[in-house]
C-alpha cells in the first residue's frame, strides 16, 4: 500500500502507516494531478508489454509458437488430386492462397501476419474460429493484402502450419 504525505513530518507518518511505502511532497498536489500521473504510468506499463502476445506480429513456429497460426487449418494445392494444382502465390500486392480446415457451423476469419528483415518478408495466415463445433472439410480460397512496407524485400515466403519448410513466394536476387 502507498501512503501520500502532502505535508509534515514523513517520519511520523511512516509510523502511523505501519512501514508502508509513503510518497511526500512537501506541498500540496491536487488530486487531478495524482490521477493524470497515476494513468500516464499505467498506460506506460501496458505499452511496454510489446507485442510478444499477438499472434499477427511473432511469426510462429511448429514446435514453439503453433498458436501463432491459430485454428487448425492447411494450405492446400488443390481440392482434389483431379485438380490442377493452385498453389499460393502473390497476385501484386495480394496474398493468395487455398486453404482447407474443420468447420461448417461457426464464422471463420483468417488475418495476415508478416515480419519483414533486411532480406526476407516471411507471411503466415492465423485462423480464428471461435465456437466451432463441426468438423465438416472446408475449402476456401483467402486473399489478403499484404502491407507495402514489407513488399519491398528481395525474397517473400508463406510460412504453413503442416510444415516446417516455408513455402516461396518470390525470389529476387
Amino acid at each position: 500500500m502507498i501512503f501520500v504525505v502532502w505535508s509534515g513530518d514523513s517520519q511520523e507518518a511512516m509510523r502511523k502507516s505501519g512501514g508502508n511505502r509513503l510518497l511526500s511532497f512537501t506541498r500540496p498536489i491536487s488530486l487531478n494531478k495524482i490521477a493524470l500521473t497515476l494513468m500516464l504510468v499505467s498506460s506506460l506499463l501496458i505499452a511496454g508489454c510489446g507485442d510478444e502476445g499477438d499472434p499477427l506480429k511473432t511469426p510462429p513456429d511448429r514446435e514453439e509458437n503453433a498458436e501463432g497460426f491459430g485454428a487448425g487449418y492447411e494450405i492446400v494445392m488443390n481440392r482434389t488430386p483431379d485438380l490442377p494444382d493452385e498453389p499460393p502465390h502473390l497476385a501484386g500486392d495480394t496474398l493468395v492462397a487455398q486453404v482447407a480446415y474443420p468447420g461448417g457451423c461457426a464464422e471463420h476469419e483468417f488475418r495476415l501476419g508478416h515480419e519483414a528483415s533486411r532480406e526476407t518478408t516471411q507471411l503466415w495466415l492465423h485462423h480464428r474460429a471461435e465456437s466451432e463445433t463441426c468438423s465438416t472439410r472446408v475449402y476456401d480460397e483467402i486473399r489478403r493484402a499484404v502491407p507495402d512496407s514489407v513488399l519491398g524485400r528481395p525474397t517473400t515466403l508463406l510460412l504453413m502450419p503442416q510444415d516446417s519448410v516455408p513455402y516461396m513466394l518470390r525470389m529476387n536476387r
